[in-house]
């Protein structure tokens, strides 16, 4: 989805329970096949979100992986990400106060099963007398948009300084070439 100037992935989650959860954490897990040689492994990267507790849920929670130069979402093509056989792990964890426990939560999500370009509708409203009222139908409702893409200015020598502490300051070749974001 669209994120501020880039794109993130995005999982909404809601209480559907009658008492309040509180102190939810999230952890969210991309697992892909990388090859070696002529062996596939199977490789495991947690993916750093924008927020990773909430400690009040009383509608929704959409969690936020921003795809930036540190996710290895970064730069890959939708056909890269196929390929790869990725995998998404989202596990949940919270305190129930009405039944005084934590509860877990976990869903897995194939590369089939994620929607690409899509961004959430609202999936609650301010009814006449004031109170927000959350539609649980609309949980998984969204628009088809187009993603963000990200557009390397060229840099006519082709070359970026680094800088450095002085000592190891150093010219590093860089690529001119325009890469999408998935």
């Amino acid at each position: 989805s669209p994120y501020n100037t880039i794109n993130a992935l995005m999982f909404r989650i809601a209480n559907f329970r009658t008492g309040v959860l509180m102190e939810m954490h999230a952890d969210v897990t991309m697992t892909y096949l990388e090859k070696s040689g002529l062996e596939f492994i199977r490789k495991y990267f947690a993916l750093p979100l924008e927020r990773n507790v909430v400690l009040y849920l009383p509608l929704t929670w959409t969690i936020v992986h921003p795809i930036n130069d540190n996710s290895p979402l970064h730069a890959k093509t939708l056909q890269q990400l196929k390929e790869m056989e990725i995998e998404i792990m989202v596990t949940l964890k919270g305190f129930d106060e009405a039944f005084g426990e934590h509860v877990h939560s976990r869903h897995s999500y194939l590369f089939e099963e994620i929607v690409w370009g899509g961004r959430f509708l609202p999936a609650f409203f301010v009814a006449e007398d004031g109170v927000t009222v959350l539609d649980f139908d609309k949980i998984s409702s969204y628009d088809e948009v187009e993603l963000n893409k990200e557009i390397k200015p060229p840099n006519p020598f082709g070359r970026e300084m680094i800088s450095g502490d002085g000592e190891n300051d150093g010219i590093k070749e860089t690529t001119r070439q325009l890469q999408t974001k998935i």
